[in-house]
């Protein structure tokens, strides 16, 4: 007797919808709608407004007749939250970290009345009377609070379930994951791009359209799912038709390289030889003391660490931050684990910079911040990343010129979705000869320059038009 049902998983609560209109005029009376605080809805039709928080609000037959929906129940045992602490068990029969998705859709799949499902019922043998989900609509939570560190996004743990539960399903979430961005595990988000099933429905650069009192890096997507149909892989997610043309042209030409793998991160300390001298660090870097990663606030965490004068022949500069401004400080070489491009010249970049944008946001964007050109000897904190590891103080003046070219940072834009500037982001820029041997003249301006890029790689005037429209000049 029952209709298709649909699932949304909004405000932290699982609601079942029938589709079916004569059970709808059947149950009218009965209906209750939970609602998110500081928002007011209307009917067009109807005279009752809703505009208290946690509201249990009845809406009268007509309404439903227009609409033709009716919350049956709302889950009263469990909130979304709460499906994620169902757990895989071991061998003893102890809780893992690992979240049973297959029990979680057992549990939601149950025939009986949602508002008496409980997360620790035992599951029925899959048959028939299983609940048949035609669909799965949410806009799930989309990360959780950490302290002392970044939250840790999990909107794509109820996408899984939802898969899990239905061939259809539309949600709507944070857009890093379109980029292969963001902290949503690496493997999930390529397995969402090459799902050939999957779609991008809507993309919105700028999060408020949607949620005026929320800014969401990267914007906010629409996707839907639908195993019945294919409508090949996004492989990578380009919001402008313009940024998949250079995109490929880069891509396809012939010995192409990306400068990712001369892209470097933070240098790190010797912690055996730190703690033998300074035992009290221990207390104050993370990980309970196995941070290896000179962190953004070692220069104010570690003063004892770190010196404002060059003390010994040994000593190494580091550019970091304190207390919000850029400055150099020494530690001892002994305190340092070698191995990266400290001993080289590179070309130094701030790891983060919002004011640097992304394409589209805002117009025209600068995408990263201003390269600067660092000695060999110097080491730097998490606040920047750097790139190249040379021996001449000359190509690492050429690699500064290639990154201001707006060439470069459109091809960074392509994969950057927020302020951050991962390793991956790079990874469509072309590494080129940074030597006097180079197809390149690195002796003209950085306008010059851009114009032999265009020409190297193809580039047509309304690509070339899009580029210089959407990147901003640097000298």
């Amino acid at each position: 007797m029952f209709a298709y049902a649909v699932t949304i998983i909004v405000n932290m609560k699982i609601y079942n919808l029938w589709l079916n209109r004569t059970h709808i005029l059947w149950r009218a009376r009965q209906v209750s709608v939970l609602l998110r605080p500081s928002y007011r809805y209307r009917c067009s039709n109807c005279k009752h407004p809703i505009n208290q928080p946690r509201l249990n609000y009845i809406l009268d037959l007509w309404c439903l007749q227009r609409v033709w929906i009716l919350l049956l129940a709302i889950a009263a045992e469990f909130n979304s939250y709460d499906l994620l602490d169902v757990k895989m068990l071991d061998r003893r029969g102890r809780p893992t970290k690992n979240i049973d998705y297959a029990r979680v859709a057992a549990i939601l799949k149950q025939t009986k009345p949602l508002d008496k499902i409980k997360l620790n019922d035992n599951i029925e043998e899959a048959g028939e009377n299983k609940m048949q989900f035609q669909a799965v609509v949410g806009n799930p939570p989309y990360q959780e609070a950490r302290q002392n560190t970044s939250d840790n996004p999990i909107y794509h743990l109820f996408m899984k379930v939802a898969f899990l539960l239905s061939n259809k399903a539309s949600f709507i979430t944070p857009a890093r994951f379109l980029f292969n961005a963001g902290k949503t595990p690496k493997e999930w988000n390529r397995k969402m791009l090459d799902d050939e099933h999957v779609k991008v429905s809507s993309y919105e650069r700028e999060s408020k359209k949607y949620f005026p009192h929320t800014s969401i890096n990267g914007g906010i997507a629409i996707t839907y799912r639908d195993t019945s149909k294919k409508y090949g892989a996004i492989k990578f997610f380009r919001p402008y038709k313009e940024m998949g043309s250079v995109a490929d042209k880069i891509l396809n030409y012939k010995n192409f390289e990306s400068i990712k793998d001369m892209v470097y991160l933070q240098n790190k300390f010797n912690l055996e030889a730190l703690y033998k001298d300074y035992s009290k660090a221990k207390t104050k870097i993370s990980s309970a003391g196995s941070e290896k990663r000179i962190v953004s606030s070692a220069f104010e965490n570690l003063t004892e660490v770190f010196s404002d004068v060059m003390h010994t022949k040994s000593s190494v500069p580091i550019c970091g931050l304190f207390k919000r401004r850029r400055i150099v400080k020494y530690i001892e070489e002994k305190y340092l684990e070698r191995g990266s491009n400290i001993d080289h010249y590179k070309v130094l970049l701030s790891s983060a910079d919002g004011a640097s944008g992304t394409i589209g946001n805002p117009v025209p964007a600068r995408v990263i911040g201003e390269p600067v050109v660092l000695d060999a000897g110097v080491g730097y904190t998490q606040t920047f990343i750097s790139i190249g590891a040379f021996k001449s103080k000359k190509e690492a003046d050429n690699l500064q010129k290639y990154l201001k070219t707006r060439f470069v940072r459109f091809m960074v834009g392509t994969l950057k979705a927020t302020n951050g500037l991962k390793i991956e982001v790079w990874s469509n820029v072309p590494k080129q000869d940074f030597s006097d041997a180079s197809d390149i003249d690195w002796s003209k301006s950085i306008a010059e320059i851009d114009k032999q890029l265009y020409k190297k790689y193809g580039l047509d005037k309304k690509e070339i038009d899009f580029i210089e429209s959407m990147i901003k000049p640097m000298e």
